[in-house]
């Protein structure tokens, strides 16, 4: 019954000294909990949470990899809080200021620049091609195999015209479709599935190469999100499915 007793104190002493270990290593990040915004303070509990896992899995070259993203995305929003302006900088309880807000899918972050387009819609007055002269440029670019893309590239450096909308009343991809010449997967998503196999071809040649393997995943993760959007507004067959074998033959 003593033997009994004294294991239980044994046990109940190693779980309070485990447990205040613990909130001892922890207790840097707590304390900058309400000093820092709350994005920067769940960035740097993740840093320290990968770093403890490496202490125990040394050869994890994955986790090293995440590691230097999570710490430079540290570093990026440290230096945006030190050259936000006071009335910008966010608050102790971590609200970020809109301007200030990021979106990315499965990468770096984006700004919030963009092109804008001109007010005027009308075609400019220098402009002296007619909106037929531009329907059959297009419709013999389509037939050479040019995406819209491609075909808007040449229009705007060869032939001077910035916005087809304008000259014409419809866009490229409406006129390609009303002359049955559209293409049967939609552009990013080609693209996406050309990039894909690119990256299996690539890992075909380099079987030990993880980091390709978790950008295909993405890749193909961002390829099934476009294809049931694109179902859902019917610009693909309900019956469309993507498939890493048959792949190749969509882009061939």
């Amino acid at each position: 019954m003593d033997f009994r007793c004294a294991e239980v104190i044994l046990y109940m002493q190693c779980y309070v000294v485990l447990k205040v270990v613990s909130l001892m290593t922890l207790g840097a990040v707590t304390r900058l909990a309400p000093e820092i915004p709350e994005d920067l303070y769940h960035l740097i509990k993740k840093a320290v949470s990968i770093r403890k896992h490496l202490e125990r899995n040394r050869k994890d070259k994955d986790s090293k990899f995440r590691l230097i993203l999570v710490e430079s995305r540290i570093h990026r929003l440290a230096q945006e809080e030190e050259e936000a302006p006071p009335q910008q900088a966010a608050s102790r309880s971590g609200s970020r200021p809109p301007q200030a807000r990021r979106h990315g899918s499965h990468a770096q972050s984006r700004g919030i620049s963009a092109s804008a387009l001109p007010y005027k819609r009308t075609s400019p007055s220098w402009l002296k091609i007619s909106s037929q002269d531009v329907e059959e440029n297009i419709c013999k670019f389509a037939k050479k195999g040019l995406t819209p893309s491609q075909i808007g590239v040449i229009l705007r450096d060869s032939h001077g015209i910035a916005q087809v909308r304008s000259v014409t009343g419809s866009k490229i991809l409406r006129i390609l479709k009303a002359h049955a010449l559209a293409p049967e997967i939609p552009e990013d998503l080609y693209h996406l599935i050309k990039k894909a196999v690119s990256i299996r071809k690539h890992l075909e040649r380099n079987r030990k190469d993880k980091d390709s393997k978790f950008r295909l995943i993405l890749v193909e993760s961002r390829i099934h999100r476009l294809a049931r959007y694109y179902k859902k507004t019917k610009k693909l067959p309900p019956v469309w499915k993507y498939e890493s074998t048959t792949a190749s033959t969509l882009v061939a």
